[in-house]
């Protein structure tokens, strides 16, 4: 929220607060939330029949997050921040899923979502310094179970670049919307060609 509210026309100048917003928070640590702590489950499904593919409540035998990290991205293309985003991933549960379910390779129009986490909030802008992205799954939709207790429970999204504030949610589901067509340019290897443009799918 804070970096949103600073943001600025420059996409360099925008990486440095978002870094400074990531380094500030990380400074109060009392008030840095972590997934594990809000996040009980991750289906990937419609509910909670779907199959389980995180597990915060340390039932034995089911995945179980890698540390504590403290952001959960959906993504439907292979970067953020201008950084790699899901290029050479280590796996972000113990035990792992299977492979069918990780190791894919990243298609904006194929209808799949890809699942990873972050450490820090600083790292989405240092991405292109420090990649620490862990994948938990590809595929989707999803559905999320948050815990439920005395203490009010505080999420913050962001969504296509704008922020929501949650207080004390149930659950929520990440689903493919729709599907809409973009240019792309393809270099065609010819510098005394021009560029062909295609027009593939990209999944909302």
């Amino acid at each position: 929220m804070h970096f949103d509210k600073h943001r600025t026309k420059s996409q360099t100048c925008n990486l440095f607060v978002y870094g400074m917003a990531g380094c500030l928070q990380e400074m109060r640590c009392w008030s840095v939330q972590h997934i594990g702590n809000i996040v009980s489950n991750l289906y990937q499904g419609k509910d909670k029949n779907g199959t389980l593919i995180m597990d915060s409540e340390g039932d034995l035998g089911e995945p179980q997050l890698i540390g504590n990290p403290e952001s959960l991205m959906f993504l439907n293309i292979s970067s953020y921040a201008g950084g790699k985003a899901q290029h050479e991933c280590d796996i972000g549960v113990d035990p792992p899923p299977a492979e069918t379910s990780v190791n894919v390779v990243q298609d904006p129009g194929d209808g799949k979502l890809e699942v990873v986490t972050l450490p820090l909030i600083a790292n989405i802008a240092m991405d292109k310094l420090v990649h620490q992205a862990r994948k938990v799954c590809s595929g989707g939709p999803y559905f999320l179970e948050y815990f439920q207790n005395d203490d009010d429970v505080h999420c913050f999204f962001e969504v296509d670049g704008e922020f929501y504030h949650a207080v004390n949610p149930e659950s929520t589901s990440v689903y493919l919307y729709k599907k809409l067509q973009v240019l792309q340019r393809v270099p065609t290897g010819d510098t005394s060609d021009e560029d062909w443009f295609d027009i593939p799918e990209v999944t909302c």
